[in-house]
């Protein structure tokens, strides 16, 4: 009986052979012997060569310094038969999320990921999906052994994108308001977001809510704004920000998204500034005299003009005021300040 644990008898290969010889002694009841030798010739048979290799993973957008995404792996082969040649199928595989590559010059097998491809930078971070590929080997006998490697691939956040209104117009009155709406995209798929300002204004109050609408809404007592006048503008830009559900801080948050705003300004009606009260004396020809101040806030750049005029008087008193100047004289008027373009207030 062959021994099949037999390591010389394992190493055969399906063209080799070895002869195992025994010399078998007969001898008769008188003493008489014959001995012959016996030989067995012990035929070799092709084994299956063995493969070892391991599975391999890649995440999305991570190069390492290289210029794609790829995993490579070695390939370890082996044959009992000891003087067998075993030879990898060389194999250049389209996957679903990348290329995989088995090259037997140098026993390794490769998988190269479609980085660029907008279902890989789709997956979301720590989304996961497996590709299976089947790597085969033959020795020069025929003996084939394959197999399954599985490579997985991660997904890694990208950054969201904002689009949307860029400008939008106010006058500096009460209570008005611009408004407008940012759309954010991202490629990765099931992440929400949220919006934030990001650089805001002082010269009124901007919102966003949760759907990207946002809304400005100047302040009229603001200084600033009210020194325009008619027609003048001023433009402020605030940014808004969407940050999704996924990633860290460094990749979660969308490039800052620009939104002008051009506050135009209109006419304020002149406040007369109260220039105190002024005495007189019964009996007495008394000529009193002080100049107005309109109290126009519209200075920025170009002042509004004025022209003064007595609206009512008194009986008691006559009073005269420079129309453009306005110098006055009386007891108890009522003056009356008109801005060239157009706004008027009284003053008693």
């Amino acid at each position: 009986m062959v021994d099949p644990n037999n390591s010389d008898i394992i190493a055969l290969a399906a063209n080799e052979s070895i002869a195992q010889s025994w010399e078998v002694t007969v001898t008769d009841p008188s003493g008489l012997t014959d001995t012959q030798t016996l030989t067995i010739n012990i035929q070799g048979e092709n084994q299956t060569p063995t493969m070892t290799t391991v599975d391999g993973s890649v995440t999305e957008d991570d190069f390492g310094g290289a210029d794609v995404v790829s995993v490579t792996k070695d390939i370890v082969l082996d044959d009992l038969d000891t003087n067998d040649t075993v030879t990898l199928t060389a194999a250049d595989l389209n996957g679903t999320y990348g290329r995989f590559i088995v090259d037997p010059d140098t026993n390794t097998w490769s998988y190269e990921l479609y980085n660029d491809a907008a279902h890989v930078q789709a997956l979301g971070e720590g989304v996961s999906v497996t590709e299976e590929f089947t790597v085969r080997a033959t020795d020069n006998f025929g003996g084939e052994v394959t197999q399954t490697v599985e490579v997985t691939v991660t997904g890694s956040n990208d950054r969201p994108t904002l689009s949307g209104a860029v400008t939008g117009s106010v006058s500096d009155s009460l209570g008005s308001t611009a408004s407008g709406k940012v759309t954010v995209a991202d490629i990765d798929v099931g992440d929400s977001h949220s919006f934030s300002v990001k650089q805001d204004s002082d010269l009124g109050n901007f919102t966003i809510d949760s759907n990207g609408n946002w809304t400005f809404e100047v302040d009229p007592n603001n200084a600033e704004i009210n020194a325009l006048a008619k027609g003048q503008t001023k433009t402020i830009q605030v940014s808004v920000v969407a940050t999704d559900d996924s990633g860290v801080a460094a990749t979660n948050e969308s490039n800052e998204h620009l939104i002008s705003i051009t506050i135009v300004g209109t006419n304020d009606a002149p406040q007369i500034v109260d220039i105190g009260q002024q005495m007189a004396t019964e009996n007495t020809d008394t000529q009193l005299s002080g100049t107005f101040d309109d109290g126009d806030v519209d200075t920025v750049n170009i002042a509004d003009d004025h022209e003064w005029e007595v609206v009512s008087g008194d009986p008691r008193g006559e009073l005269s005021v420079d129309r453009q100047q306005g110098h006055g004289r009386s007891n108890s008027p009522v003056i009356s300040s008109t801005s060239l373009k157009g706004r008027r207030c009284r003053h008693r």
